[in-house]
């Protein structure tokens, strides 16, 4: 109780200094709006703090972190949508986990065991993206799982999987030659939601993976990500290309793999040596059926919720639209090793979206009115962001997004642009104007088609809002040295950089919300 109380009084003393530090900084500042550094700074140390131990969701942190953007949004005269009664939009998520039982196991013709594989020990599986599987089928050895005509490859060419499982090695085929598959560079074609929507267009019962992150993360800690389960909303009504994709999928330890090819014609050092040699991975049916029984753990509830403000437009007509600017300010929490705070992931952005709504309530004028979004749950597959689009009266009247997701890393004059132009080149342009007119940024389009094998642009929060066809741009910075690891820490951020961010977005926000018609779409939107 005295550390709660005592959190409560830095929420408190925090507010009231930075507010009062907005205001004082704003003449002094080389903005056109009343962007403060130290504000970024005093904001985001409290937010990637040990007293918030990594705003996992559904955790006290978290939950200390909306109370201290509500108390600043009310510090800085910024009010909340009538439709929720409040800043917060809080919601249930369903906490769901594999069951210690979960199994696969391999058995002969006549059914009898031939080796049984650990849960944890042997393998895992996310439980986000699929329904739970219990049977007992044929097994295929699917290469590298993949089929893709442009590069004339397909895994799938002489195998049947029809209601069978099949099994694929991870990444993909590599070559000196940059015209094949990107040479050695990955391509969108080595993910496992790339080879699990192969695997279910062909007809597969589910799909085991061979590990890939395994030596980049070490078997231990992607057993204890996955240990803590992970949230589906309620009732999820997303029909998105995402969730048709989905199929039963477990990953399994690389020398795994072996204990499956135990009875078969090749081994796991036979494959590397094929693929060292450029040669074809290869294809087959196990001559054991594969018995899995993967089940869930469903039966608790946990409770989170949105921070949402809101700023009335002030032209008779045009307030009814809305522009809106978003983050997510959830993380992954602790573990064993220690706290994950998060810094640049993302109480950047988040501390980017609080001054841009101080600095639209300290200048006062804009036409359209504005939301400030602070999604929830972005880290177990952007439901905050889901949740508010399927539940707000709102989502008709937004005319373009702003989404702010890891920004205060990387060079410190460029920043990567994402999806602007997908929806509405109109708005791409506006981007690049409002930045010509402001920070002078350069913009990294490397990430910018949505095909791209990192598929970033399905990643971010802004993506909930483009399957509704509302123009979106996402910023994001690509920090990848401290991505998820304890090492995302406040002495890293270049605050330079996030408060040119901070400026450019407020530019964005105003240009946009005072243009006399919203941005019109393409005429083929791309989604």
């Amino acid at each position: 109780m005295y550390r709660l109380l005592l959190l409560c009084l830095i929420i408190v003393y925090f507010g009231s200094g930075c507010n009062r530090a907005k205001f004082e900084a704003g003449d002094n500042s080389p903005f056109t709006s009343p962007i403060s550094m130290q504000n970024l700074k005093v904001n985001l140390e409290f937010l990637a703090s040990d007293e918030l131990e990594g705003r996992d969701t559904g955790s006290k942190g978290l939950d200390l972190a909306a109370l201290y953007l509500k108390s600043e949004m009310k510090k800085g005269n910024i009010g909340y949508l009538d439709e929720l009664g409040g800043y917060y939009q809080e919601f249930d998520l369903q906490f769901t986990q594999f069951v210690d039982t979960t199994q696969i196991r391999l058995i002969d013709k006549d059914g009898r065991p031939i080796v049984s594989f650990q849960y944890y020990y042997d393998f895992i599986g996310s439980s986000r993206y699929y329904p739970p599987l219990d049977t007992t089928v044929n097994l295929v050895f699917a290469g590298y799982g993949i089929e893709a005509e442009e590069y004339n490859y397909n895994d799938y060419d002489s195998l049947e999987v029809d209601g069978k499982i099949v099994l694929v090695m991870p990444g993909e085929p590599e070559s000196e030659d940059s015209s094949f598959f990107d040479g050695r560079k990955d391509t969108r074609y080595s993910s496992l939601y790339s080879k699990a929507a192969t695997a279910k267009r062909k007809g597969a019962l589910g799909i085991i993976l061979a590990s890939k992150s395994e030596g980049k993360y070490g078997w231990d800690k992607m057993v204890e990500w996955v240990g803590k389960g992970s949230f589906k909303l309620i009732d999820d009504q997303d029909t998105s290309q995402i969730k048709r994709h989905r199929l039963p999928s477990a990953v399994i330890k690389t020398s795994t793999l072996d204990s499956f090819l135990v009875r078969e014609n090749y081994s796991l050092a036979m494959i590397d040596e094929l693929t060292d040699q450029g040669k074809p991975v290869p294809k087959f049916e196990f001559t054991a059926k594969v018995d899995v029984n993967w089940q869930f753990k469903t039966d608790s509830l946990v409770r989170t919720k949105n921070v949402v403000g809101f700023i009335a437009g002030q032209d008779p007509k045009l307030k009814e639209e809305y522009v809106a600017i978003c983050c997510h300010y959830d993380h992954v929490g602790e573990a064993s090793n220690g706290i994950y705070y998060g810094a640049d992931d993302n109480a950047s952005g988040t501390v980017a979206v609080l001054e841009v709504a101080k600095a639209v309530a300290f200048n006062k004028g804009i036409k359209r009115s504005v939301l400030f979004i602070f999604h929830t749950a972005e880290e177990k597959g952007l439901l905050g962001s889901r949740y508010f689009v399927a539940n707000s009266k709102t989502r008709e009247k937004i005319v373009a997004l702003i989404n702010l997701d890891m920004v205060g890393r990387g060079p410190a004059d460029s920043i990567y642009n994402i999806g602007a132009d997908a929806l509405s080149k109109e708005f791409s342009e506006l981007v690049e104007e409002a930045n010509n007119e402001s920070v002078n940024l350069v913009f990294d389009y490397r990430f910018n088609d949505i095909n791209h094998p990192e598929r970033l642009y399905y990643r971010s929060d802004h993506y909930s809002y483009a399957k509704y066809d509302i123009p979106s741009v996402f910023f994001f910075d690509y920090m990848t040295e401290d991505y998820h690891k304890i090492t995302d820490t406040a002495d890293k951020i270049n605050y330079a950089k996030l408060a040119r961010i901070t400026e450019l977005s407020y530019q964005i926000l105003v240009k946009t919300a005072n243009r006399p018609d919203r941005p019109a779409l393409n005429k083929i939107a791309n989604k």
